[in-house]
């Protein structure tokens, strides 16, 4: 299990922490208030640390979510125990007034963490269009994302989706300064036409234009929209299915069962029914031209009914992480096959179901 490390502990820490947490990841808590760092840590989850301040984060991913004033510095003081680490600036540089941004012109927040940054950190602009109350109450959100790293970005990708968000790439860092003009028109929006902080940035996408294919999302991102549309937090079935070509069709490759047409998403709601927080953590994501195999774990809680060859197993309360690798063949944005090679026995085993 993977670790995240988080720089702060106010409300946009305890927002991201706890869907980190609820995904599965140790998430580490940090602060230059050990009391408030260890505070937040047992709210989270089991698991949950409290780390020191100014040593090196456990976390491969580090999220800075303290205020900008204190942004570069918190970075430069750390230096070197930031090395090889991603991290995530959250920060919206705001002028109190609410006027504009407090940046030097033609820079960002970003960019200006990253001129104090080791060498060998990669900075990611992220999480700074979502307000903490709308995050912490779970459900799909919109996260944007720019970064000059490639593999930096994919790997801030792959954790937004495995917490139940969809990613959406921007391009370099310099889009970091959009994306904090856009983070200041959120509050101006919030505080004004809207009247409320529970609103967020939404992309929609006409699913019948996904066929587009390279000129809308590459294979990888199409298969990341898919496995958003199946998080028992904002399951979309009608989504999930529309993903598919006509003649596309889904595999349950132990069982040998295959679904196709609305079938693909009945086996889906049948996994929600019975798993009403079902997630997958992607681990791997290999692409080869019009193959996409990703590793993954899926998890949940059992409680609901759940349908098995034995008959159907009453809610047990147990918890599910099964390993699990899938394969799909797209065409021109489309799925025409999803070969799903799942360890049935292993949950069984987890939900204590004799398989002798």
């Amino acid at each position: 299990m993977s670790t995240i490390s988080i720089i702060g502990s106010g409300g946009m820490a305890k927002a991201i922490g706890g869907r980190a947490a609820k995904a599965g990841y140790t998430v580490e808590v940090i602060s230059r208030d050990p009391a408030k760092a260890r505070a937040l840590a047992e709210k989270l989850a089991a698991g949950a640390t409290a780390g020191t301040y100014g040593a090196a984060p456990a976390g491969d991913i580090v999220i800075l979510a303290v205020p900008y004033a204190s942004a570069a510095a918190v970075v430069a003081e750390y230096g070197d125990a930031l090395n090889g680490k991603v991290i995530i600036d959250i920060t919206n540089p705001v002028a109190p007034d609410l006027k504009g941004l407090v940046t030097p012109a033609g820079s960002s927040s970003a960019q200006e963490i990253a001129k104090v940054a080791p060498a060998g950190a990669h900075v990611v602009k992220a999480f700074n269009t979502l307000f903490g109350p709308v995050l912490a109450r779970g459900g799909r959100l919109d996260a944007f994302i720019a970064a000059d790293d490639p593999e930096a970005k994919a790997r801030v990708s792959t954790f937004i989706t495995n917490i139940g968000l969809r990613p959406f790439d921007l391009g370099g860092l310099h889009m970091a300064q959009t994306l904090e003009a856009s983070g200041l028109l959120m509050i101006g929006l919030a505080k004004n036409g809207a009247g409320t902080f529970d609103i967020a940035l939404n992309v929609d996408i006409d699913s019948n234009r996904l066929q587009e294919g390279s000129k809308m999302l590459g294979n990888e991102e199409i298969i990341r929209e898919l496995y958003a549309a199946a998080e028992g937090q904002g399951t979309d079935i009608e989504k999930f299915v529309s993903m598919f070509s006509d003649e596309g069709y889904m595999r349950d490759v132990p069982s040998g069962t295959e679904f196709r047409g609305q079938a693909v998403g009945d086996s889906i709601a049948g996994l929600v029914n019975a798993f009403p927080d079902v997630h997958r953590e992607l681990l791997n994501i290999y692409v080869a031209k019009n193959v996409v195999v990703v590793e993954l774990a899926i998890r949940g809680t059992h409680k609901g009914e759940l349908a098995l060859a034995s008959g159907t197993l009453a809610p047990t309360g147990k918890a599910i992480d099964v390993p699990c690798c899938d394969v799909y063949h797209l065409e021109s944005g489309k799925i025409i096959s999803f070969h799903c090679y799942n360890q049935p026995s292993v949950m069984q085993q987890q939900l204590g179901v004799g398989l002798g």
